[in-house]
């Protein structure tokens, strides 16, 4: 049963109810009638939603007899007589807890993600297709050398990040084709045109005007892969003086005794005559 009053235009003095607003309210009949309709809730709290001559609608928190406040939704019409005069209103409230709730809850889960997505160490990002930056936090900003905003004001979004402008395209018709992108590696350039080494995990999203935009973490890379690479010379070092002489750079002993094996099981396999030359 919806749950609804009435009170007359003059004074706006209450002159009806129904049980169930009696209940909600945790106030009795007698306690209702002949009140001013304005003195249930408080005022500071009115939200209005529209208001005309012949309807009005607000959200509000009403007081209870148990002392717990209640928000309700307002809404409120114009009754009228054989003579078309208006003599008083009826006004149907609605229950908002369960959606104040849900409201609460809302907005406490998008701080918690705002809170973890300025707060996170990994770069985090948004972008159009064409490469234009939607959205960035803090890490991903550092990791280029810029703060949020001036990321955001470049003239060429995220194009300007790419090493190679080729390897853009590759990862947009990579994204296309799989809609996931994980662990992509790709060479950036921050500020300074220093390289940037990234792994980036990527999907295509699509926002509320179905519009396809990529959303995506990015994880910087840089110093492993620069140990990476100092290890891959050093191996090469290592491997070079295994067979070089340090000072002329010339094959060494070591290598003679390995090459020198191979060619006397050369010989004999073919039966051609070598020479050696000290």
């Amino acid at each position: 049963i919806p749950l609804h009053m009435r009170f007359a235009v003059q004074d706006h003095r209450i002159i009806g109810t129904n049980r169930a607003l009696e209940r909600l309210l945790g106030l009795r009949e007698e306690d209702l009638l002949g009140r001013p309709v304005e003195s249930l809730y408080q005022k500071e709290s009115v939200y209005i939603h529209f208001a005309s001559k012949a309807h009005l609608s607000f959200e509000a928190i009403f007081n209870t007899g148990s002392g717990v406040p209640l928000p309700l939704l307002f809404k409120r019409s114009v009754l009228t007589g054989g003579d078309a005069q208006p003599f008083g209103y009826m006004v149907f409230l609605t229950d908002l807890t369960e959606l104040k709730q849900a409201q609460e809850d809302l907005r406490r889960a998008e701080a918690r993600y705002r809170g973890m997505y300025e707060n996170a160490a990994q770069g985090m990002y948004q972008s159009t297709l064409d490469g234009r930056l939607l959205r960035v936090n803090p890490a991903f900003a550092r990791t280029f050398g810029y703060d949020q905003a001036e990321l955001l004001g470049q003239p060429g979004g995220a194009k300007t990040l790419y090493a190679n402008p080729e390897d853009r395209h590759r990862m947009g018709a990579d994204l296309k084709k799989h809609k996931v992108l994980t662990n992509y590696e790709l060479e950036l350039r921050n500020r300074e045109g220093k390289p940037v080494w990234a792994l980036v995990n990527a999907r295509l999203a699509l926002d509320r005007r179905g519009a396809p935009f990529i959303e995506g973490i990015l994880v910087d890379n840089t110093e492993k892969r620069l140990a990476d690479e100092k290890l891959r010379r050093s191996r090469e070092r290592f491997r070079y003086l295994a067979n070089h002489d340090s000072l002329t750079d010339l094959f060494n002993t070591r290598y003679l005794y390995k090459v020198l094996d191979q060619l006397i099981q050369d010989s004999k396999a073919s039966g051609e005559p070598f020479s050696l030359v000290f």
